[in-house]
């Protein structure tokens, strides 16, 4: 792998003032940054969506605890009737 020979000061400067003047690389730069955006628009929708069926599925667990809790306490009550019964 070729090593990187390293620039000076200035010829850095130079670098970024040609990139900062170039049309074509600041229309590149234009596009990636708009694709960036796309994609992070992209993911936060997605994120929502994730958050929002969480939120159901939490609902529908908290709901089905509940419901095996009222069975627990209607078994109990059923048991306790047939053994008053005995």
């Amino acid at each position: 792998m070729p090593t990187k020979s390293k620039k000076s000061p200035a010829q850095l400067e130079a670098l970024k003032r040609a990139h900062s003047s170039s049309p074509a690389i600041m229309t590149d730069f234009e596009g990636a940054l708009a694709k960036c955006q796309n994609q992070l628009a992209e993911a936060m929708s997605e994120i929502e969506t994730l958050m929002s069926e969480l939120s159901e599925a939490q609902n529908e667990c908290t709901r089905l605890v509940k419901l095996q809790d009222r069975s627990k306490e209607t078994i109990r009550d059923l048991k306790s009737q047939v053994l008053a019964a005995k």
